[in-house]
């Protein structure tokens, strides 16, 4: 994808441009998610770790630019990252949530188990 001549991934010459401020946004979350791609073990951290929180509020102060005072095709690109980003947000919290009630599950079943096993010492401490 080429705009203007240049590719849509290189930085544009202007620091000013909304476009190679997206171009460096998207960028750096990409080296980032990179560096980050070590695996973790528990299911629930390594799902809310790939949120991309840092991404998000940087589109979103673009957004909010005083210089965005009109829409164009780059305020376009912005609000689709950020829905796209959104998405997995709430799919992340989605997994996130799953796996809580799984293990929440789990404990009460431990629970009601060492109740049924143990039902004396628990109504001898009661009195």
């Amino acid at each position: 994808m080429r705009f203007r001549g240049k590719s849509a991934l290189s930085s544009p010459a202007n620091p000013h441009d909304p476009l190679a401020r997206l171009t460096r946004i998207i960028a750096a979350s990409v080296r980032a998610e990179a560096d980050a791609g070590q695996l973790d073990a528990d299911p629930v951290r390594a799902q809310l770790n790939g949120v991309r929180t840092g991404r998000i509020r940087q589109l979103t102060v673009e957004l909010r630019a005083p210089a965005a005072s009109r829409i164009d095709a780059v305020d376009a690109v912005l609000m689709q990252t950020l829905l796209k980003d959104f998405r997995a947000v709430v799919t992340r919290l989605r997994s996130v949530t799953h796996h809580t009630d799984q293990r929440l599950a789990r404990v009460a079943a431990a629970v009601k188990e060492g109740t049924r096993l143990f039902p004396t010492a628990i109504d001898s401490r009661d009195k």
